[in-house]
């Protein structure tokens, strides 16, 4: 009696790795050709430094260059813009923007190390001064360790160069959380009992 051959199994789903994460941190205002930030860093009395709190949510990327993860990142802050004996309206900073990064491993495999560049628009609204709108080029690192399988909690620190026009630089340091998870997509096969 011939026996009927055994339909091959379907290439099985491949997972898709999302990463969510929050930072919170400080925000400091620094000097560019056009825009000043009175008293920073030299004087004690200037308040340019204040929060920002940030939100995003990064896709890694399939195959050999799993390493690389590319996000789109949203974040808020700002500052007072003058100073405790002369104050102003606080000012808002605002930056919307994508960042490709890169996951560098270590030798102790419970620490992640990440660099990353990104490009995106930035709005600074400095107290009761013109508001103003453009582009920045986020720098980032980051250093954290993994606390529970995928839940990373680290320290950050991000320069964000302003390009075209007057508005000053900004520097972000902070602590972040992390969670990775898999989503699947695709057909997974079908198995034999």
């Amino acid at each position: 009696m011939a026996t009927t051959p055994e339909a091959p199994e379907h290439a099985q789903a491949e997972p898709l790795r999302l990463r969510l994460e929050a930072a919170l941190g400080t925000n400091s205002c620094i000097n560019s050709n056009e825009g000043i930030c009175s008293g920073w860093p030299s004087s004690f009395d200037s308040q340019n430094t204040g929060g920002f709190g940030r939100l995003g949510a990064t896709l890694f990327l399939p195959g050999p260059v799993d390493f690389l993860a590319g996000g789109l990142f949203i974040d808020l802050g700002g500052y007072s813009a003058g100073t405790r004996t002369n104050s102003t309206s606080a000012s808002v900073d605002f930056q919307l923007a994508g960042l490709l990064r890169a996951f560098i491993p270590l030798e102790d495999e419970d620490f992640e190390f990440t660099v990353g560049l990104g490009f995106g628009l930035a709005h600074w609204s400095p107290g009761d001064a013109p508001s103003w709108t453009g582009l920045t080029i986020p720098v980032n690192l980051g250093l954290g360790y993994i606390v529970y399988e995928d839940l990373v909690i680290g320290g950050e620190v991000t320069f964000m160069p302003r390009l075209i026009g007057g508005a000053p630089h900004h520097i972000q340091g902070g602590v972040y959380v992390a969670y990775t998870m898999d989503l699947w997509w695709g057909r997974e096969g079908a198995r034999r009992p």
